[in-house]
C-alpha cells in the first residue's frame, strides 16, 4: 500500500498541482510524518510539472519564523 501519496493529472493546472504537492512535501517544514512524499505525476505533463516544482522549492522562503514571508523556520536535526 502506497501512504501518503499525490497524484497529478491534467484535470487541474499544473500550477495549481505544484502549489498542492509543494504544501503537501513542505507543510511542517517537511517534518511531518504525513508529508506527500510520493508524487504520480501523468506523463504528459511531466516535464512542466518537474521545471515549475523546481522552480518553486526554489523560491522557498526560509528566514526568521515569526517574518510573514518566511515558509520555512527552524529545522529539527539529530
Amino acid at each position: 500500500m502506497l501512504s501518503h501519496s499525490f497524484t497529478i493529472n491534467y484535470y487541474i493546472t499544473v500550477d495549481h498541482s505544484v502549489e498542492m504537492s509543494h504544501h503537501a512535501v513542505f507543510s511542517n517544514m517537511g517534518q511531518c510524518c504525513v508529508a506527500g512524499t510520493r508524487t504520480f505525476v501523468q506523463e504528459d505533463i511531466y516535464d512542466e510539472f518537474v521545471k515549475k516544482t523546481k522552480e518553486r522549492a526554489q523560491n522557498r522562503v526560509v528566514g526568521d519564523p515569526y517574518d510573514l514571508k518566511t515558509e520555512s523556520g527552524p529545522q529539527v536535526t539529530t
